[in-house]
């Protein structure tokens, strides 16, 4: 019988100094992951909310699209982004929209 395959030996492992990994951005680690709890959170709120509409719960019935909470944590999302792009002169009118969104809704601090 023919054998179809070839065994190939892998080369030795050459053991040596590793590259050294760069430093971790802690800040933007740290803000990455807020903007993914953000993130998870609305995309959790839209969910329901469609799931509710096409059950035939009518636009009042929706939730957190309706109370405003989804767009709470929209602005908080805007407002990490902001953080990570490092440009507030260039940002500063949605930056400065979504904190007075925020104040008004008495939820500035989180």
């Amino acid at each position: 019988m023919a054998h179809l395959c070839t065994i190939l030996p892998f080369p030795a492992r050459r053991l040596g100094p590793r590259a050294a990994l760069p430093p971790v951005d802690d800040f933007a680690v740290e803000q990455l992951g807020h903007a993914e709890d953000h993130l998870a959170v609305i995309t959790a709120d839209i969910e329901v909310a469609r799931e509710s509409a096409l059950s035939g719960i009518r636009l009042e019935g929706l939730g957190g699209v309706r109370s405003g909470r989804t767009l709470l944590w929209a602005c908080r999302l805007v407002l990490t982004i902001v953080n990570l792009r490092g440009n507030p002169e260039e940002d500063h009118d949605l930056s400065r929209a979504a904190r007075a969104w925020l104040q008004r809704r008495g939820q500035a601090n989180g």
